[in-house]
């Protein structure tokens, strides 16, 4: 279900966004109190170009969501859901750290053992 909210976010995003551009190039190009004057060649493809670019962007955001969607629908027999119980999760996590520590603990013992034997030995 999160899939399909996620293709409608970017392909909603598509026309809010188009708006919003077009929006700001309206506000830009609209007659300054001294009169109105046509934009410069230059502002245009400066519009036309960052345009271009919001384009792009949304396309490629709305290309890698429909990229997940597909792989998910190709290798859904792989994923399995299951309640999560936090209390477990951390419990599971502590554990893996106070080993991870452990076995620290050990290698730098032993480090420290060779270390001792090899100076007194020189």
């Amino acid at each position: 279900m999160a899939i399909s909210a996620q293709t409608c976010g970017a392909s909603c995003l598509v026309p809010a966004l188009c708006s919003q551009v077009i929006l700001f190039l309206l506000v830009l190009s609209a007659p300054a109190t001294d009169g109105y004057s046509f934009p410069q060649q230059y502002t245009m493809q400066y519009w036309a170009r960052r345009l271009e670019q919001e384009i792009d962007g949304v396309m490629r955001i709305f290309g890698g969501v429909q990229q997940l969607k597909r792989i998910y629908d190709e290798k859904k027999n792989l994923f399995e859901v299951r309640e999560n119980v936090p209390d477990k999760i951390v419990e599971k996590v502590a554990g893996d750290i106070e080993s991870l520590l452990a076995k620290k603990v050990r290698a730098l013992k032993v480090i420290s053992i060779k270390s001792t034997l090899a100076a007194s030995s020189s």
